[in-house]
């Protein structure tokens, strides 16, 4: 197209502009709509592509979502959900919210990026602006203190405020500048500057300086085989997310009756103090559970059937082999009823034999109450969707 002209190049921070439809495609994707110019940014160098609207100048109509901007050789393609004829004149308004969440993620990207290269001399191998987060990809290995480094210097350099230039060199020229690439250009090439920090061939929209980023966050890190992979917010995401997370030290702080700033020591004190009853509870469970199984072996039952609620399977083998511990039984079995959303019964079960090869009877036992589990000639486990009654007939008659 050779009077298009990209006003998101030429005019970043325009937020509205007017245009004519030159052509309008429906694909399975949308209606792909061209103009005379426009300032939606087709994805592309890790920066995702444009939102917003076109309205219909002159004409009664509800206005043109576009959802998507894409790049198709030298066509910018803004992909909406309505078609508009060609001729007509629009009026395009930019989603500008998610523009300058992009052109922070972008500029911040380039710092993080410059920092990580000087600091550690670390390669940007991989960058993508997801929807909730921006993630590089680092060529070497991060420790937790290198990451808080790195942030502490990426925001000193937002606080700076350095200009974000943009330059156009010579191939001529080009060769005695130091820049980043991820691939040999030929042509025109687009430089952004951050001076003493970063100079990188780059085709995404940009601030004016630093200082607009406004806020660094990362929020994670991993390594990986070939190197690290960072996880951060940008300017107003980096912001909102810190604002929930205040929301929630300050609910929390309330909880546990504790300032904010001493909620971490009011958590550690609290999971002690569960650590200790969660000892206790054990300690009285199987002081109760051995009790019980006191009680069944006195009575002398050839093989003691138990029934109690919420237990976990291991303290139904605890019941198991304290009743076999007595000496005066060969084989019981304990169940303990399962809580699910459903109405269906269930339990789970446990049972132990010295006599009996277990193993034979699972597949048996399962298939007459709905069951499933298994285990050894010894003891098997797992759970039965049946009613007690059933459970305990059918059991009697294999073991009773």
């Amino acid at each position: 197209m050779e009077n298009f002209h990209a006003l998101y190049y030429q005019k970043p921070y325009i937020k509205e502009f007017d245009a004519t439809v030159i052509a309008c495609t429906q694909t399975e994707r949308g209606f792909e709509i061209e103009l005379s110019e426009t300032a939606f940014y087709p994805e592309g160098g890790g920066q995702p592509g444009d939102k917003g609207s076109l309205i219909l100048q002159g004409q009664n109509e509800s206005p043109v979502c576009v959802l998507d901007t894409q790049l198709n050789g030298e066509r910018v393609l803004h992909i909406a959900d309505k078609s508009i004829l060609p001729g007509v004149q629009v009026h395009g308004v930019l989603d500008w919210i998610n523009r300058s969440d992009n052109m922070q993620g972008h500029s911040g990207e380039h710092i993080l990026t410059g920092l990580l290269y000087q600091t550690y001399g670390y390669e940007n191998i991989g960058f993508h602006m997801g929807k909730d987060f921006v993630t590089i990809d680092a060529s070497g290995q991060l420790t937790e203190e290198q990451v808080t480094i790195l942030e502490q210097r990426a925001n000193e350099i937002v606080r700076a405020n350095l200009p974000i230039a943009e330059s156009f060199p010579s191939e001529e020229e080009r060769r005695t500048l130091q820049y980043r690439s991820k691939k040999e250009l030929s042509g025109i090439v687009r430089i952004i500057t951050i001076p003493g920090l970063d100079s990188c061939a780059c085709c995404g929209t940009h601030l004016s300086s630093t200082g607009e980023v406004g806020l660094i966050k990362i929020i994670n890190f991993t390594n990986r085989k070939k190197g690290a992979r960072l996880e951060v917010l940008f300017g107003r995401k980096a912001v909102e997310a810190y604002e929930q997370e205040m929301q929630q030290v300050r609910a929390i702080s309330r909880c546990l009756s504790a300032k904010p700033s001493e909620v971490h020591e009011a958590v550690e004190k609290l999971n002690a103090d569960k650590a200790k009853l969660q000892q206790q509870l054990h300690e009285m469970t199987e002081k109760y559970l051995k009790e019980k199984a006191a009680g069944l072996s006195a009575a002398e039952d050839r093989f003691p059937i138990y029934f109690e609620e919420n237990l976990g399977i291991e303290y139904l083998r605890f019941f198991c082999n304290s009743l076999l511990a007595s000496g005066s039984i060969t084989g019981c079995a304990a169940l303990s009823a399962v809580k699910n959303d459903t109405a269906e019964l269930a339990y789970n079960y446990v049972i132990v034999s010295t006599e009996i090869d277990l193993k034979q009877h699972a597949k048996e036992l399962n298939q007459q109450l709905n069951g499933r589990g298994g285990g050894s000639s010894t003891a098997i486990q797992g759970t039965y969707f049946a009613s007690q009654d059933s459970i305990k007939e059918a059991l009697l008659r294999v073991f009773g």
